[in-house]
């Protein structure tokens, strides 16, 4: 009676040591999407936007839109060079944020609850949304860091 009362309690031992469950592969998915963002962000904010953002506002405080002059012409196209990276770098930005958020989201749902289909089928489609902004992002952030580039060198 011992020896089996043992071997339930080894037994029982065994089964509440045991590691936590692994990651389902939903979970391992939003990880991995969640770390292609963050390294999107990290380069985005590797940017020099402060500087371009000051550039703009110091232009646009001086500057009258409404009597544009040929001598202020070159201010006037530096002014629309900046407001366009600005434009730009947020748009990029705004994708890469409400993505995460999304992502994050969906992360607290599974870790609540095991994924349901309509849980899954929005992985899917942020699956699809990060692979078209990764695709996007090289051309995107080269051409954002070279207009970035002429703008600060003027």
């Amino acid at each position: 009676m011992r020896r089996i009362l043992a071997v339930i309690l080894i037994i029982f031992g065994l089964f509440s040591c045991r590691p936590d469950e692994s990651p389902t592969r939903h979970e391992r998915q939003i990880d991995s999407l969640l770390t292609e963002l963050q390294q999107m962000n990290d380069k985005m904010n590797s940017l020099n936007i402060q500087e371009v953002q000051r550039i703009h506002d110091s232009l646009s405080r001086y500057y009258d839109t409404t009597a544009v002059v040929d001598t202020m012409e070159q201010t006037w196209q530096r002014l629309e060079q900046a407001r366009n990276v600005l434009n730009w770098y947020d748009n990029i930005d705004r994708e890469i944020t409400f993505s995460r958020s999304h992502l994050r989201s969906l992360e607290r749902q599974i870790s609540k609850e095991k994924a349901d289909t309509v849980v899954i089928q929005e992985i899917n489609k942020e699956v699809q949304i990060v692979s078209g902004l990764r695709d996007r992002f090289g051309r995107e952030y080269r051409g954002l860091e070279r207009a970035i580039d002429s703008l600060l060198k003027k």
